[in-house]
């Protein structure tokens, strides 16, 4: 038996690809890549350009001032491919394949997808060579206190999660208080998995101020892309004072070809892994309560 939550705090959730480096593309190629996101239903194309530098060139230039060589920043272009209704999104920059919802029903369904579109990306022979270096699968979930909860209600309670519980005795005479908390673990030579929490006050509305937090932070608006977000967030005024956002990150070493890789089996790992500590995070007795826990054949 497994089941799910009917209403789930998940409100975006990636699959990455790293690979070595894309080579630049030509115009055919391109060309090639953009019919193939079409075919794959992600008909709009998008473009974000930034500005970086080459750190080896940096540190050469900063140790020998006299020479010659450094370039100054360097271009990066980023490529988005997104669904009609923007809850889906492939996006493609030098070194990553990364899919993006934030509408997600079955984990089954979710990695089927990234497959068929990996798929169609081997219309462009080149890419179809380049080897992966990493794997990661990341879940991003808002956990927004209702029914008169307070956010530590959701927690486990066999150990201190929350980052302001270390400064609990101050919280009433602080004029503002944030925190973060960041665990990484290393489960196997090649898999680790990181928990990423941010706790936060509701802004002067009562309302989340932000949905998204470090690991999966967006820079450009560009890619922006509409949340499903649940109607007694947006309609009701929660409860409490603080609402926290949880991101669990799993990835995994694997070098292999693109034309070669197995997206379905690869990340079967990282979603276990995942779940486990989600699971392990949360207060399974009041979770289950709130977000309708259920069970399925």
């Amino acid at each position: 038996m497994s089941g799910s939550f009917q209403k789930a705090p998940l409100v975006y959730v990636t699959a990455n690809v790293r690979l070595v480096e894309i080579p630049e593309l030509d115009g055919a190629d391109e060309r090639k890549l953009h019919h193939a996101m079409i075919r794959a239903g992600l008909t709009e194309r998008r473009e974000s350009i930034s500005h970086g530098f080459d750190l080896n060139q940096l540190h050469q230039a900063v140790s020998n001032p006299g020479q010659s060589g450094f370039k100054g920043p360097k271009e990066e272009v980023r490529w988005g491919f997104f669904g009609p209704d923007g809850r889906e999104s492939l996006i493609v920059d030098r070194n990553n394949f990364e899919y993006r919802v934030t509408e997600y029903g079955k984990y089954e369904n979710f990695i089927k997808r990234f497959s068929e579109i990996l798929e169609g990306l081997k219309s462009i022979e080149i890419l179809g060579y380049l080897t992966t270096n990493e794997i990661t699968l990341t879940y991003c979930d808002a956990i927004i206190p209702v029914y008169g909860r307070e956010l530590k209600e959701y927690f486990s309670t066999k150990a201190s999660v929350l980052p302001l519980d270390f400064v609990r005795d101050h919280q009433q005479s602080d004029v503002f208080q944030t925190g973060q908390l960041q665990v990484t673990r290393v489960i196997a030579p090649n898999e680790k998995i990181a928990v990423h929490l941010e706790q936060l006050p509701f802004n002067k509305d009562g309302k989340p101020g932000k949905w998204l937090t470090g690991p999966v932070s967006e820079p450009d608006q560009k890619f922006s892309m509409k949340l499903q977000l649940r109607d007694e967030w947006t309609n009701e005024k929660p409860s409490g004072s603080f609402f926290g956002l949880l991101t669990t990150q799993a990835s995994k070493i694997v070098k292999e070809r693109i034309n070669e890789l197995n997206v379905e089996e690869v990340f079967t790992s990282s979603h276990q892994v995942t779940k486990e500590t989600f699971n392990e995070i949360i207060n399974k007795s009041v979770c289950d309560r709130d977000w309708l826990y259920r069970e399925v054949d």
